[in-house]
């Protein structure tokens, strides 16, 4: 005999079917629930003197007449469907009656008294119908509601008085019907109200001092109205408040000191408005914040110090906007956690701005990014989205020292060809990757691949990994940042990389000039190239400078004797060689050249420039500008002379 006794325990739950339509009891909680079902169906159930709870899903009864249900205990009823009539005493015999859902129905009217048999009644759903604006009566003797949800109706106006009935309600719910205004007064009973929901109507003004009587109010929703400016003072009595929803609404602008008083606020919604400019400041009086959502408004920028005074912040979003530099300064930001700058113009980002928070989340993606700052990287994120810039080389030194912290990059549709090897080993705590999109070498992809599995790294197969979009293009074979080398036969390539792939610069010796190279430089976190090479007395200088950075004082070497000749693309504009403008480093060039006794061999002409074809030729030929195929920024014009369709197409 087994040492060690067996028990096997039946649990049995009994569900007992009514025989009538399709209606069932559910003794587990004491509830009658109906699919498809009229009237009569519901109170053939047996069980009707005990029933706690009555849920109909589609009610084929469009008129419920008077003490429509027998079910003496009733305390809820839900019901739904083609109810277009009420009685005002439908539901007069459920005397213990507390939630009454009709919502889904096609209630066009309420009795009056409707209310008074219910003395019990807290929670009121008549959402979803077609009721107009309720009059003086409607709310009679609804002494002890606390929930009214009266949404996606059609509610023009709300008369004064009408709801002063309804003292203790906590949540009014009249979103998605049709007012245009608000009554001043029209809260002022409701000295118990927790949650307003006014989103989704044609609210044009918020009366000054609507809310004053309401300052147990602790979310505030006027989303997709037709605000256009909020007074001074509409809040500053909802001492209480902690979330508001002002979204989607046709703000420009906001007022500074309009959220003065909210000292309890914790989420704000500013978001899908057509604001131009957020004010210094205006965040200063809100210590508990720890939301405020900016996204899809018209912004340019925003303040350095608007998150200066909010210690509890943790996210921010500011997506969708026409940010060009994003210098906001964190200093006691603990407790910030997630930022979207996602959809922005963006073509720096400085990674010092974080230093003092606790930044998790970071999306980056839909901006003009070329590369990633080191320091960006370290900053122990788990999860980087950085897809849909233009990144062409991620350099493994950005992810060095990075402890296993990120979890989660996305780095598609950029114009990446290969990932470096040692990225993998650096992102040893990595757990999912997103990488297609971009042109990668075929080789370089394949390699990438196994090492992913390598590594056990997860990756999402999309539209990519079925045929129908180009996954990779078989250029090279070489997977190295100088994959694509300059060899040129009986020439020396002297070169200078960017790390980011974006070229350098390079000087191309004939094999047979003696020569010596003296130094390489490297400015402003590698973006700025310099090679200099000896040739006898003759000093060469190649620079190469990117429209966005500036050249550095110290730039060239001064230490160098005998004759001198700089070359290069400097981005430097000063009136001296032509240019219409000056800039730091047109200014930089000019007084070097000023020191060393200098002379500028450039003929003053611009970077681009028109052609004067005869019309003889024109009408023969036609011309089309190609796009970008090659990550440079250039674009090429594709000419056909003596072509059959001379039609001029235009990009």
């Amino acid at each position: 005999m087994n040492k060690f006794a067996k028990y096997v325990v039946f649990i049995q739950f009994v569900w007992i079917f009514g025989c009538n339509g399709q209606c069932y009891y559910k003794s587990v909680d004491d509830s009658v629930t109906c699919d498809v079902t009229d009237l009569t169906d519901i109170n053939s159930i047996e069980e009707k003197e005990t029933a706690l709870k009555i849920h109909v899903e589609k009610m084929t009864t469009q008129t419920l007449p008077s003490e429509a249900f027998e079910y003496p205990l009733c305390n809820t009823v839900k019901i739904s469907g083609n109810v277009e009539n009420l009685n005002k005493n439908t539901f007069g015999n459920l005397k213990d009656l507390k939630v009454l859902d009709l919502k889904g129905n096609k209630i066009a009217h309420i009795p009056n008294d409707f209310f008074p048999p219910l003395r019990k009644l807290t929670d009121l759903d008549l959402s979803h119908n077609d009721l107009p604006s309720p009059t003086l009566d409607t709310f009679y003797k609804m002494d002890i509601i606390k929930t009214l949800n009266l949404g996606f109706n059609k509610i023009r106006r709300l008369v004064l008085g009408v709801l002063d009935e309804a003292q203790p309600l906590e949540v009014l719910l009249l979103n998605n019907n049709h007012m245009s205004n608000l009554e001043l007064g029209i809260f002022d009973q409701l000295i118990n109200l927790l949650k307003v929901d006014l989103s989704y109507n044609k609210i044009t003004v918020i009366p000054l001092g609507i809310f004053d009587k309401s300052k147990s109010i602790i979310d505030l929703n006027l989303v997709g109205n037709n605000l256009h400016n909020i007074p001074l003072g509409s809040f500053d009595l909802l001492v209480n408040l902690q979330t508001l929803w002002l979204s989607k609404n046709n703000m420009e602008s906001i007022k500074l000191g309009i959220l003065d008083e909210l000292r309890s606020l914790q989420y704000l919604y500013l978001n899908n408005n057509p604001i131009k400019a957020i004010p210094e400041g205006l965040l200063d009086e809100l210590p508990n914040l720890k939301l405020v959502s900016l996204s899809n408004c018209s912004l340019n920028n925003l303040p350095e110090k608007l998150f200066y005074k909010n210690p509890n912040l943790k996210t921010i979003d500011v997506s969708l906007n026409k940010i060009q530099v994003f210098n906001n300064k964190f200093v006691n930001n603990k407790k910030f956690t997630n930022l979207n700058i996602s959809h922005n113009q963006l073509v720096l980002l400085n990674q010092e701005l974080f230093q003092n928070t606790n930044l998790k989340t970071l999306d980056i993606s839909y901006n003009n990014l070329q590369d990633l700052n080191p320091n960006l990287i370290r900053l122990k994120i788990l999860k980087l989205y950085i897809k849909n810039n233009k990144i062409v080389y991620l350099d493994p030194k950005e992810f060095k020292n990075l402890n296993s912290q990120l979890k989660y990059l996305n780095i598609k549709n950029n114009k990446l060809n290969f990932l470096d090897d040692a990225i993998f080993k650096e992102l040893n705590g990595l757990d999912q990757i997103e990488f297609t999109g971009n042109p990668w070498i075929c080789k370089c992809l394949e390699k990438m691949l196994i090492l992913l599995q390598a590594h056990q790294i997860t990756y999402q197969k999309d539209k990519y990994f079925n045929g129908k979009q180009p996954i990779c293009i078989a250029s090279t074979d070489q997977c190295t940042n100088t994959a694509l080398n300059v060899d040129i036969y009986r020439f020396q390539t002297i070169r200078s990389d960017r790390t980011d792939g974006y070229g350098g610069v390079a000087i191309l010796i004939k094999n047979n000039i003696k020569h010596t190279q003296i130094n390489n430089f490297k400015f402003n976190n590698n973006r700025i190239q310099q090679i200099t090479i000896k040739m006898g007395s003759l000093n060469i200088i190649g620079i190469y400078c990117p429209p966005q950075d500036k050249i550095p004082k110290n730039a060239f070497y001064s230490e160098l004797n005998g004759q001198l000749l700089i070359m290069g693309d400097l981005n430097a504009h000063h009136n001296t060689w032509g240019s219409a403008q000056v800039n730091h480093n047109g200014k930089i060039i000019f007084e070097f050249i000023k020191d060393k006794n200098l002379i500028v061999t450039n003929d003053h002409s611009t970077m681009f420039a028109k052609s004067i074809v005869s019309a003889e030729l024109a009408t023969k030929s036609s011309w089309m500008r190609i796009p970008d195929c090659g990550f440079s920024d250039h674009l090429s014009t594709f000419i056909t002379v003596f072509s059959k369709n001379s039609k001029i197409i235009k990009n």
